[in-house]
């Protein structure tokens, strides 16, 4: 059997983490040699799950990573390891990317030029679709991502807060002593 290669050996030892996170692997890149390493672990959310991956996702992913990736025989020497989730700089180049970021403002320059932002509705295999109806194949979009919108005001259900116990035996009475 022919000995595997580091990066590959890498990759074996982090895909089964991510994925026993209920996360998917985006990008795995082993960069360097030596006290050098770095291994860089881009993990997100699968497509279908809305929101960003939390920092005690990450940060528990990370643990689990160093752990196994110590017990990595090949990686002689100390290496630093990054984990992230791509953020909303990411250029949207895969329908899962789209998926992801349905009810998102989406910024797109096309193949012929046009310049657009509107908000995804819908993502089908080779298609998006925006709020104002406009249908465009993925293989038309030169680049796309997403808009942020600090202003926007999400609908948020009350259930969504959680009380803190006692939170309200501190308040101020506006009446005077």
């Amino acid at each position: 059997m022919a000995r595997l290669d580091v990066p590959t050996q890498v990759h074996d030892a982090v895909a089964p983490i991510v994925h026993d996170a209920g996360l998917f692997l985006e990008d795995l890149e082993y960069l360097g040699s030596g006290p050098t390493t770095t291994i860089r672990v881009t993990v997100d959310l699968p497509e279908d799950v809305s929101g960003p991956v939390g920092l005690e996702t990450i940060s528990s992913v990370s643990r689990d990573l160093s752990t196994a990736l110590d017990s990595v025989s090949v990686l002689h020497s100390q290496y630093t390891l990054e984990v992230s989730s791509p953020g909303t700089s990411r250029p949207l180049t895969q329908p899962r990317h789209f998926r992801r970021n349905v009810g998102r403002l989406i910024s797109v320059k096309t193949v012929n030029g046009e310049r657009f932002t509107e908000r995804l509705v819908e993502v089908t295999d080779d298609a998006v679709l925006f709020d104002t109806r406009r249908h465009v194949a993925l293989a038309d979009i030169r680049r796309a991502k997403v808009e942020v919108e600090l202003g926007r005001v999400e609908l948020v259900d009350d259930n969504d807060f959680q009380d803190v116990a006692g939170a309200d035996s501190g308040r101020f009475d506006d009446s005077e002593d």
